[in-house]
């Protein structure tokens, strides 16, 4: 079981699981009450409804607010000093697998 009732979790990676397909990433999800929860289940709050996610698949899949907001987004503003020109760039697009990642970048 990971977090207490309502705090807040954003998906990392999307999940599918026997027929179960949640493709939020990016998207805030909430520990939903968890009076009978299964013994190994993390319940997610979404759209009204309870999901009983795998802890060990929750892990993969789920980061603590707090913890995302830490790291660069879509439409955060950075510098980037290029060959000696320092330049603000407004971040267009994500790609990558976690570890690496590919930054589409647009010069403000």
């Amino acid at each position: 079981m990971f977090g207490n009732t309502g705090e807040r979790y954003v998906q990392i990676k999307e999940l599918c699981l026997d027929g179960l397909s949640i493709d939020k990433v990016g998207e805030e999800f909430r520990i939903g009450e968890y009076y009978s929860t299964p013994h190994g289940f993390t319940a997610l709050n979404h759209g009204g409804c309870l999901i009983y996610v795998p802890d060990g698949i929750f892990e993969k899949h789920f980061v603590k607010w707090e913890v995302y907001k830490k790291f660069y987004s879509l439409g955060d503003k950075i510098c980037i000093n290029a060959n000696g020109n320092l330049g603000k760039y407004s971040i267009e697009g994500i790609d990558g697998d976690g570890h690496y990642v590919t930054l589409r970048l647009e010069r403000d």
